[in-house]
């Protein structure tokens, strides 16, 4: 590519909510076996996620009719296979997080990082109790907000 050409990006279209949050989950084989010891078929669930993705994924995305990935859909989806598969995935990321944890404090070092909470679950896939093993939080303030209130209630 010739230099003042920018490169041209990963994707020409925007892609709909569901497919980008389906297309986030995680099927590595630790995460599989999890859900598998747990009584769920994780292979079975990861086909029927491509399936799904496949027709939506060939066609251009119509911002009329994309629709937002909730609680009542993931609870929904795949017959409520996708919010238990969340669910277990959530229990195993969070479990490896605190064994991290103990090995920064073993070694002497504070942890730092963001609050875990409720909303933000479905994208780090930790569980908020993880926070009482936080000795730092990172802080960004947005252009309005109070920022003398917010620190107070991280506290």
């Amino acid at each position: 590519m010739r230099r003042g050409f920018p490169m041209p990006g990963k994707r020409c279209v925007e892609i709909p909510l569901r497919c980008r949050f389906l297309l986030s989950l995680c099927f590595n084989p630790a995460s599989m076996a999890g859900a598998d010891a747990q009584g769920l078929e994780a292979m079975s669930l990861r086909q029927a996620v491509a399936d799904w993705l496949r027709p939506r994924l060939a066609r251009v995305a119509d911002p009329a009719t994309d629709e937002p990935v909730t609680d009542a859909w993931i609870a929904e989806a795949f017959e409520g296979r996708l919010q238990r598969y969340l669910a277990i995935s959530r229990k195993q990321t969070t479990a490896l997080w605190l064994e991290v944890a103990e090995v920064i404090r073993g070694g002497g070092a504070k942890l730092q990082t963001d609050l875990a909470d409720t909303d933000r679950a479905l994208s780090n896939d930790l569980d908020p109790l993880i926070n009482r093993h936080i000795d730092r939080v990172s802080y960004s303030p947005g252009p309005d907000e109070d920022v003398t209130r917010r620190v107070a209630e991280l506290r």
